[in-house]
């Protein structure tokens, strides 16, 4: 229980310091500008998940069971930290939203983080930052109604076309 503590307060540590200040190389917005809200208002899970314990499923039910909106696994095989290249990072991510349609969870899906990625901005890789390599899972309509809003606003201004494209 105090290896998954000490996993958790590193995730809480590049949410606070990492993905919610605010940024020039996102126009002034935060890296991700509604993760304090979520976080804040406890909406996300925020846990460690064993691919040699449980399956994508289980952490799926387990978060809805606890009643918050998404959560943030970072993922590990059994003791250590999975590690993925990052040309398996998008690989990943779709046979997770895979999962989730043939799981009939079609309202979900999944953004990985993989701190290998090479997605930076003048620079800044915030992926590279994370101290794991972190699966979101969310409700699709929040994750779309957010997109929205903020192509509404100046944040995707200064990303390269390479990060706006991976973004989709």
């Amino acid at each position: 229980m105090a290896e998954e503590k000490q996993i958790v307060d590193k995730i809480l540590y590049y949410l606070k310091n990492v993905v919610e200040p605010q940024r020039d190389e996102f126009s002034g917005f935060a890296t991700c500008p509604f993760s304090k809200a979520e976080r804040t208002q406890n909406k996300v899970w925020i846990t460690k998940f064993d691919i040699t314990e449980v399956s994508v499923l289980d952490m799926v039910e387990g978060m809805l069971s606890r009643e918050y909106e998404s959560g943030l696994f970072a993922l590990f095989e059994g003791d250590l930290p999975l590690n993925l290249d990052p040309d398996e990072t998008r690989k990943f991510q779709n046979f997770i939203n895979n999962l989730l349609r043939q799981a009939g969870f079609n309202e979900y899906k999944s953004i990985c983080f993989n701190p290998n990625d090479e997605l930076a901005i003048g620079g800044y890789n915030p992926r590279s930052k994370a101290p794991y390599f972190l699966i979101n899972i969310a409700r699709r309509e929040i994750l779309e109604k957010a997109n929205k809003s903020l192509k509404k606003t100046n944040y995707y201004d200064k990303l390269p076309k390479k990060y706006r494209d991976y973004l989709k």
